[in-house]
Parts: structure tokens; sequence; C-alpha cells
């Protein structure tokens, strides 16, 4: 660059495509029109990268038609950084976009839904494959790529999408953004708006995460950015993320351990000596308050094809001042009833929760069904009354909802219920987030969402209303209703 400056080159930068905050994709151009130094031009691609100071940290030169790479790199950076907390959603996304440079079709949700909102030439519902694979077929030296992430979340992500090739001899570049849905490992949405309707777009999207929990806290956050800096390698970075008095505990069997001071930076050390392949991927399962969060956690080879998972377990994660991580504990996968309630118990005495038995109630009628105590989860519940609001709910009553859970039970033997989130709570009872799973007898991945609202007397419910995903403010408004003071 200095010597670019020297010999008075006029050099430009033009923006490609953006990452969050910190990183950018520009095509950079020099000409340079003194004959004394000889005249020339130079282009290529750049990624640069800040960090949280605005310093730049990184940079990436391409050769300027390698815009496939270039966005590959740029995404694994994001991933890395900024969108390590919704790692999961933003690789889905990613996997999609390279499917599409490869010519192949995004991998789908059954119930794959399409909506084009576009005032001129949109597709009709259900056609966007079809579209997709005429296109491919119809313009030469096609690619696709992101060129902006408007939002990202659990749910999904909002983007303005660039299309380029040329058709009938001329090159073609068209913009749109993208509302993309993702469930699991495939898309299960995506609508398309106007180039200019961006915030039309936002406000579906935030339309559609309303009907969605989002499980994201500062400890949740803490924890991702932990797993980002292990696969970038940086140790620094990691033990930065965490209070000078901070405590790691392994509660797995055979492993119980405790870590403070040296004996906590010399096992982090350890961590880092994994093979250069190991990944560690996190997904939240439970939020409480804003600082305790539970993931579940698995570091995967990912120099395997398939990405093989090497360890997984269930990790507490505590944040104090600053955000940073004052605690980490860890439990087998399978110990769900001991990593909530260690979650519940610090909670409480956090001072944070006013009503630690109405929450502690809540946990255990979850833990008893979540033991297949079939004995005492009926007694707790025998005299309760029952609402359901759910749309594909068993009757109303609470024998009916009993009957529903034993055939449940029935055809998923190894089910359990995760409370992720509790939304409210009061002296009386609580309401909140449930993930019911288990594989069925078949051998079927089962996820059922809902929301229970539940009033208790001790440890015996008296009271239950049931409700799907979308209905939370009719379960907010319920539990207002059934706790005002008379």
């Amino acid at each position: 660059m200095r010597s670019l400056a020297d010999i008075g080159a006029n050099v430009t930068w033009t923006a490609v495509a953006t990452r969050g905050q910190r990183l950018v994709l520009s095509r950079f151009s020099s000409t340079n029109k003194d004959l004394q130094h000889g005249e020339f031009d130079a282009e290529m691609l750049s990624i640069i990268e800040i960090d949280t100071a605005g310093r730049i940290v990184a940079g990436v030169l391409f050769d300027p038609d390698d815009i496939v790479d270039a966005i590959e790199e740029l995404d694994a950076r994001y991933l890395a950084g900024e969108a390590a907390v919704h790692s999961e959603t933003w690789s889905v996304i990613v996997a999609s976009y390279a499917a599409i440079r490869r010519r192949e079709l995004p991998a789908t949700t059954t119930d794959f839904v399409d909506v084009d909102h576009r005032a001129l030439a949109p597709i009709g519902p259900g056609d966007l494959k079809a579209y997709i694979w005429s296109t491919m077929e119809l313009t030469q030296n096609f690619t696709t790529y992101i060129e902006a992430v408007h939002r990202l979340s659990l749910l999904g992500a909002v983007l303005t999408h660039v299309g380029i090739g040329t058709s009938d001899g001329f090159d073609a570049e068209w913009r749109m953004v993208i509302v993309a849905i993702v469930e699991g490992d495939r898309l299960s949405r995506f609508e398309i708006f106007d180039e200019t309707d961006r915030d039309a777009a936002l406000a579906r999207f935030d339309e559609l995460n309303h009907q969605v929990p989002q499980l994201e806290n500062a400890a949740s956050r803490a924890w991702a950015r932990q797993a980002a800096a292990f696969n970038r390698r940086d140790l620094g970075d990691f033990l930065a993320l965490t209070t000078a008095d901070c405590r790691v505990e392994d509660r797995r069997k055979g492993l119980r351990a405790m870590f403070e001071g040296p004996a906590r930076v010399n096992a982090a050390q350890a961590t880092f000596e994994a093979p250069a392949g190991w990944r560690l991927d996190v997904q939240p399962i439970a939020i409480r308050g804003a600082h305790f969060a539970l993931s579940r956690t698995c570091w995967r080879d990912a120099s395997e094809p398939d990405q093989p998972i090497t360890v997984e377990l269930l990790a507490l994660t505590e944040v104090g001042d600053g955000d940073l991580i004052r605690s980490t504990v860890s439990f087998d996968p399978d110990d769900i009833n001991g990593a909530f309630a260690e979650l519940t118990a610090r909670w409480i005495a956090s001072g944070e929760v006013e009503h630690p038995q109405a929450i502690e109630a809540h946990l255990k009628i979850l833990q008893v069904l979540n033991r297949h105590d079939w004995d005492t989860y009926r007694a707790r519940l025998a005299d309760a009354t029952g609402v359901n609001h759910r749309q594909l709910g068993a009757g109303a009553t609470i024998a009916d909802f009993i009957r529903s859970v034993d055939t449940v039970a029935s055809l998923i033997p190894n089910f359990w219920v995760e409370p992720t989130n509790i939304l409210r709570y009061s002296v009386s009872g609580a309401v909140g987030d449930l993930l019911a799973k288990g594989t069925s007898s078949d051998g079927a991945d089962v996820e059922i969402p809902m929301l229970m609202l539940g009033l208790f007397d001790g440890d015996r419910l008296t009271h239950l209303e049931t409700f799907d995903p979308d209905q939370r403010d009719l379960a907010l408004a319920r539990f207002d209703e059934l706790t005002r003071p008379t």
C-alpha cells in the first residue's frame, strides 16, 4: 500500500459483501497512468476483518474472478465470530447456497413453504425449486451468494441475495431480499421480497420469530463466543472470556473434577491440544434469566465427511460482571434431570427469583415425568383441572392429558421433557416453553414444542393449561388472569 501511494496510484475499494459488523469483502483496484513508473492496472478481491475496537486483525486477498472462494472464506470467518451464537442456523443457510453453486437443489423439509412477495414476475407457490433449477440450466457461469445479513437468529435469517451469470449473451445480475427459515438441518421456508422491501422482510421475519422461543441471553452468547475461540484455536480469546476466579467443574461419570486458578488454565491448554480437525458446536437448550444457560455441546471431527460426534455433553454456563463466564459445569448428555436441577438451583441462589417455591414445583413435576415415575405423576395431577388450547392436543380434561402422556410414552420409550425457558412466574405457578423429545419405537427422532401453564399447591399440580408455541400471548394472558389478586 505504501508503494502504491509513493507512485501516486489511484486506489478504489467497492464493497461486494458484508457479514455482521466486522467483516467486508471488497473489490480492490489500483491504476497508475504515470509513465515514469510504468502504466499498470491491478484488481483483486480483499477480505478485511476488524476486532471490537475497530482495528484490522486480518486481510485475505483473492484473484478478481475467485468470488466463490472469497465468499466461502467470508462465511467461514463469520461463522467463527459473530454468527457463532447461531452456528447451527448459519451453517444450514451457507450449505444451501453452496449446493446451488454446485448446481444442486438445497436440502429442504418435507413441508417446505415458499412465498414470493415481489411485485413483478413472482414465482408461484410451490414453484421455487423448479425456478431455481431452470435458472441454473439457462444461465451460463451462474453463481449466487449472500451480499448482506440483515438479521440472524435461531429461527433463520434475513439476507440480501445476489445472482450473477450470462443469459443469451448478456451479463445478468439480480438482487432480492430473502427470509430463510431453518428447521433442523434443512430449510423449511423461503420468502422472497423486492430489493427495496427490506423493511417488509424484516417485519415478516419478526412475525415468524415471535412464534418460536428464542433461547438466547448473555450466558448462551458467552458460551458460543468461547466455542468460536476454540474453533479458531485462539487460547487468548478463550481465556479472556472468563473471570479471573472462573471455576470449571466436570460432573460426568468417571471424569469428576474441579479446575480453578492455574489448573483451569492448564485444562484449557490441554483442550486446545485436540486434533486440528475437531470443531466445537454449541446448541442452547435452556436459559434462565440473563446469567444462566444450559447447552448441548458437541466436539465433532470436521475432517470426516459426516462430522461424527467425538464428545457430547451438557454444559451449564454462568456469567457475571461484564458478561464474562464465571462458572461452567459439565454433565453427561443423558443427565438431563441433574443438569436442570443445577440450573434451577443456581438461578434461585443468584437472588433473581422472587418466588422460588413455584420454580421448584415446576421443575419437580417435570423431573417425575422424565424419570417415567408414572404413579407419582398421576398422583400429583389427580385433582387438577385442565384446559387444552393446542390444535392437535387430545381432549380438554386432566384425564385426557394423562392419557395423552401415556400414549406418547408408549410410542416413544425414551421420552423426556426439557423446560427450555420460564416466561413468567408468581407465588402460585409458572408458564414456560417445553420441548418434549425422544426416539419413536420405529427409530424416528421426535420433537414436540409446547407451552405449559401450571399452578401448584406445594408439589401438587392444581391447574394445567397447554398451548402451541405460537400461542404465547394467549398463554401469558391466561397466566395473568389466573394469578391476578382478587
